[in-house]
C-alpha cells in the first residue's frame, strides 16, 4: 500500500492536515444544493471513512469552529427559507464539517438569498452579518 490517505494528488490534504482553528465555506446553491465541486469535497472525505475500516487510520481530528455562507437567487431559494427540503445545503456542509471535527453555530451560518432581486455585494444587512461573523472568530 502505497500511502493511507487519498491518491489524487491536490490540495485536499491541507484540509487533513488539522492545522486550522477555524473552517469557512462559502458557496453558491443551485435548487437548494451545493455544487458539484461542493459535492464532489463531501465524496473525498470517504477516504478518511474508508481508512478507518480498512487501514486503520485513527486520527482525531481537533475540535474547530465552522463557518458557512450560502449565497442564491431564485425561486429555489424558498426552501432555504421554510419549505420541505428546508437545508439541505447546510445539512450537505454540515457533513464536511462533521468529518473534521468541525462545530458550526447557527450564529456562524449565513443566507444571502434572492440575489436575483438584490445582488450581494449591495446587500448591507448581509455585509454587517459577514464583518460581525468575522470579528466573532477572529477572537477565538
Amino acid at each position: 500500500m502505497k500511502n493511507k490517505f487519498c491518491i489524487l494528488e491536490d490540495n485536499f490534504k491541507k484540509l487533513t492536515q488539522d492545522d486550522y482553528d477555524v473552517i469557512l465555506i462559502a458557496s453558491p446553491i443551485y435548487q437548494s444544493n451545493l455544487p458539484g465541486p461542493m459535492l464532489n469535497i463531501i465524496n473525498r472525505f470517504n477516504f478518511l471513512y474508508n481508512n478507518k475500516v480498512g487501514f486503520n487510520f485513527s486520527h482525531q481530528f481537533k475540535k474547530k469552529q465552522a463557518a458557512l455562507i450560502l449565497v442564491g437567487g431564485g425561486g429555489a431559494c424558498k426552501f432555504l427559507q421554510g419549505s420541505s427540503n428546508e437545508d439541505l445545503a447546510i445539512k450537505q456542509s454540515q457533513y464536511i464539517f462533521n468529518k473534521i471535527n468541525a462545530e458550526l453555530k447557527s450564529e456562524n451560518i449565513i443566507l444571502c438569498l434572492n440575489t436575483n432581486q438584490t445582488a450581494t455585494k449591495e446587500n448591507e444587512p448581509i455585509k454587517t452579518k459577514v464583518k460581525e461573523m468575522a470579528d466573532r472568530l477572529n477572537c477565538l
